[in-house]
């Protein structure tokens, strides 16, 4: 068979189906693009079977008229221009391959109703397959976006009966996505409503001036929320309300100074009961969720719940749970680290993974030294003095030769 180029629908739609495989992975590309544009509430409404619709509404900026030819078509972003930008991007942006819209146009029905502030009225659009506008009409709407998905994989058969097969676990997937965004954007008001079930739907009010705490009350409840303190790593060392404290000391104000890793972490706290928090981890980078089942993720959850483990193996009235709850976010300088790995960018890669691992476990070592043998008495809080730092203290390399194969 001779090399010949395929056509435009046909490349289109093969790449559509490696960046958008999931009705999940579609709302999450949305919520992106609405956290992109500054929006502070998003309202989700989906189609119980999770393919009829998907449809994300924002109060967000808007896109104005100048963009709308732009709109769908592949490569096209207001994000970057160059690659080389992706290094100083950080968490500024989570999308910024121009690809998501025009990969969701080649597999549905897209119409988006927008508005800036500086129009009176909304414009509502439907994309043209290949981008751009097909029809477009005026409307009442306040400022932001409404983006209407329909008809998602109606092209694909196969890849349509699969979504059908598993809408129930694909609703689930979603609120569990939203939980992920709502604990690392917690002053963002989300509301998730599956169309004719209302038993199914979901809302996340933020709390005035809250933060991952508030979020976690709201999310999982106080039985949970009251056994978690909220620590930073390295930070000021002051003493917190809660009674615990914000950990630094020489080598880990040289990290600061070196613009080195700081951990945020919402996390149950060394006394806590560990059969009430077994609520999951979520990893972020930058405010970006990420996967905790892929890369470094894994290996940081891995770290935690075996530090979590060894401290409560000899306090529960049975076996600690295997999913305990953390909530983390890493604050890195630019250039630690590369977003563009993989079509969903639910993973990243650090350039000094070793050290991101090596300093999470020092920092857990300390919440959650091992547990004393059974008859011996134990601090209720962590010893942050200096005989403690020196048994916490591991190597980074160390660190990661301790995981076990399938996490390395």
């Amino acid at each position: 068979m001779p090399i010949l180029p395929l056509t435009e629908s046909t490349a289109r739609r093969l790449g559509s189906t490696l960046a958008i495989t999931s009705p999940v992975l579609l709302l999450k590309e949305l919520l992106d693009n609405a956290i992109d544009a500054d929006a502070t509430s998003m309202d989700v409404l989906v189609a119980p079977n999770t393919v009829d619709r998907i449809e994300v509404r924002d109060n967000g900026h808007g896109i104005s008229p100048e963009d709308f030819d732009g709109l769908g078509r592949p490569g096209h972003t207001s994000k970057l221009r160059f690659l080389e930008e992706l290094d100083t991007l950080g968490g500024r942006t989570l999308g910024f391959r121009g690809v998501a819209l025009a990969s969701i146009n080649a597999l549905a029905d897209v119409s988006i109703t927008t508005r800036v502030a500086t129009e009176h009225v909304a414009t509502v659009i439907s994309l043209a397959k290949g981008g751009g506008v097909a029809t477009r009409r005026h409307a009442a709407s306040p400022v932001g976006t409404v983006v209407r998905v329909a008809s998602l994989f109606s092209n694909l058969p196969v890849r349509q009966r699969a979504a059908l097969k598993d809408a129930q676990k694909s609703l689930d997937r979603m609120r569990d996505l939203l939980r992920a965004y709502a604990l690392t954007r917690p002053s963002i008001r989300l509301r998730f409503t599956v169309l004719q079930n209302p038993g199914l739907s979901w809302s996340y009010p933020p709390a005035v001036n809250g933060g991952v705490k508030e979020a976690a009350l709201q999310l999982f409840g106080m039985d949970l929320a009251s056994q978690c303190t909220f620590l930073t790593f390295p930070g000021e060392h002051s003493e917190r309300d809660d009674g615990y404290s914000n950990f630094q000391d020489d080598t880990e104000c040289s990290t600061r100074q070196e613009g080195g890793a700081i951990f945020e972490a919402l996390l149950p706290g060394a006394t806590a009961d560990p059969l009430k928090v077994s609520k999951g981890a979520f990893v972020s980078v930058d405010g970006r969720p990420i996967s905790t089942a892929l890369g470094t993720a894994k290996k940081l959850v891995y770290v935690f719940r075996r530090c979590f483990e060894d401290h409560f193996a000899t306090t529960a009235s049975r076996n600690p749970p295997r999913d305990p709850f953390i909530t983390l976010n890493i604050r890195c300088p630019p250039g630690a680290y590369d977003v563009n790995i993989e079509p969903s960018k639910e993973d990243v890669i650090f350039k000094e993974e070793d050290r991101i691992v090596g300093q999470l476990e020092s920092f857990l070592s300390r919440i959650y030294p091992p547990s004393a043998p059974h008859g011996s008495k134990q601090s209720a809080r962590a010893d942050v003095g200096p005989s403690a730092k020196a048994g916490a203290e591991r190597s980074s390399e160390g660190s990661l030769r301790s995981l076990p194969p399938q996490v390395r």
